[in-house]
């Protein structure tokens, strides 16, 4: 599957980095670079409150930086964080705490962890390591048992991703059948497969306020227009 192959290719990517410089010392460096950094903007800030807020260009940006499947790049990252003064979330496939360190020292306001690809105990410790850098992160679920074990961490956001990892397929019913399981000290982050108004209107008259959006964005020749489309403006 997929899925399986991506997290394949980044551990591989990672193995080959690590082989020809020591860990620490790779750590070292990044933490080097962090000192010298300015303070992350608070990414939880941004998308808390009342109305309709859009993970894209109007309260925070994400930014793809996985390669070699999704042609992003690290360097994205730093040039969208110098040309913005709103939150930068790293959106990427993190399984090693040295990217959480990289994220930061790339100008990363917050991270994405996604809960199938992790276990437990990695969640709490990169949410640790995280906070301890200033970041935010949101816990991305797409089922119940992946929510579960969310939910067991420290995780303030969690994200419920319409998009099943394993096949690529959309349906934002998923984050209508998982909302009312997250409870409510929790702030709800709904991703992928959200195209228009009716979606967003959809998951908000089930308590969603928050939405992820990149692809329909994508699409798009004019993004601002589409952006004022989803948040009800058009």
């Amino acid at each position: 599957m997929i899925l399986n192959e991506i997290i394949a290719n980044k551990r591989e990517e990672l193995t080959r980095l690590k082989a020809d410089f020591p860990v620490k010392g790779l750590i070292q460096g990044l933490k080097m670079r962090i000192k010298q950094l300015p303070p992350t903007r608070d990414f939880i800030k941004a998308v808390k409150g009342k109305g309709i807020k859009i993970i894209a260009e109007v309260k925070a940006i994400s930014v793809l930086t996985e390669e070699k499947y999704f042609h992003g790049h690290i360097d994205y990252l730093k040039d969208i964080k110098d040309a913005v003064s709103i939150p930068v979330l790293r959106k990427d496939f993190i399984f090693d705490e040295y990217q959480i360190y990289e994220s930061r020292a790339a100008g990363a306001d917050a991270i994405l962890l996604i809960a199938g690809i992790l276990e437990k105990g990695e969640i709490d410790l990169f949410l640790d390591t995280s906070h301890h850098l200033g970041m935010s992160c949101i816990v991305e679920a797409h089922d119940e048992g992946e929510l579960e074990k969310a939910l067991s961490t420290k995780a303030k956001l969690i994200g419920i991703n319409n998009r099943d990892l394993k096949t690529f397929k959309t349906d934002i019913k998923t984050t209508l059948r998982l909302a009312s399981m997250i409870p409510k000290d929790k702030i709800v982050v709904s991703e992928s497969g959200i195209n228009s108004y009716s979606d967003v209107d959809m998951l908000k008259r089930k308590g969603v306020h928050i939405f992820l959006v990149s692809e329909s964005l994508m699409r798009e020749n004019d993004i601002g227009k589409k952006l004022r489309e989803l948040m009800g403006n058009g």
